[in-house]
């Protein structure tokens, strides 16, 4: 039942996402019903969410640092040394 949907492998890619699609793409190729393929597909997309809100929290957290740090005059741009800022 699973062959119907074929999922392309990403062998050269290291995120979170390439891996659940890998792996579950195996586990789908293997569905015997409908019912099954569904509950697989159905947990396949439960995980992607969370791996999206883990993601999206990470990155909000990240932007409140730097927030942080621009308040605090930590500058994390490439441009210069701490003594001497283009942005300041």
């Amino acid at each position: 039942m699973g062959k119907l949907l074929n999922f392309q492998k990403e062998e050269n890619c290291d995120c979170e996402i390439c891996e659940l699609v890998n792996e579950y793409g195996e586990i789908i190729q293997d569905a015997d019903s409908l019912e099954e393929l569904h509950s697989i597909i159905a947990e396949l997309i439960s995980e992607a969410r969370s791996i999206g809100y883990k993601d999206a929290l990470m990155q909000d957290v990240q932007n409140k640092m730097n927030i942080l740090d621009e308040i605090h005059g930590v500058c994390n741009c490439d441009e210069c040394d701490e003594d001497n800022c283009p942005i300041d």
